[in-house]
């Protein structure tokens, strides 16, 4: 699933020209797909994907958006003959964004309609979900293996 396209990537920067062939929109939905999966690789430690919540795709948007984003300007930065120009955007975006995914993974950024991984039927047991029910003991003498 994307979470961003194309134009939310190029929406970064004040101009960006696909046609010098130093980068092309085929390379950029590339860069997005791969973004995504790195995106549902952290967040699907927690939530399960694909991740539909409207108010948690807008999340997971502007990470994708960043990643993205960073990622091109550092390509164009080293293949352009210009420091500045068509690659300027705001600095540190992929940081932002690799710190906003550990904040998810690490449940202090909630995606407030994603499903967590619990609810979406892990592996449980009555035991755990209920241990003052169960009595643990173990007899020695016995084998109880």
């Amino acid at each position: 699933m994307s979470y961003c396209v194309y134009t939310d990537v190029v929406n970064e920067f004040k101009s960006l020209d696909i046609t010098s062939g130093i980068i092309t929109s085929a390379k950029i939905t590339e860069m997005i797909a791969q973004a995504d999966a790195y995106i549902d690789g952290r967040a699907g430690l927690i939530f399960q994907i694909p991740i539909v919540g409207t108010t948690s795709l807008l999340i997971l948007k502007q990470i994708s958006i960043g990643l993205v984003a960073d990622r091109l300007a550092n390509i164009l930065r080293l293949k352009s003959a210009s420091p500045d120009g068509v690659q300027l955007i705001q600095k540190d975006l992929a940081k932002q964004a690799r710190a906003d995914l550990e904040m998810i993974v690490n449940q202090t950024l909630n995606l407030p309609d994603a499903v967590l991984l619990s609810q979406a039927g892990a592996v449980r047991s009555f035991s755990s979900e209920h241990p003052t029910l169960v009595r643990r003991t173990f007899r020695q003498g016995i084998n109880q293996w």
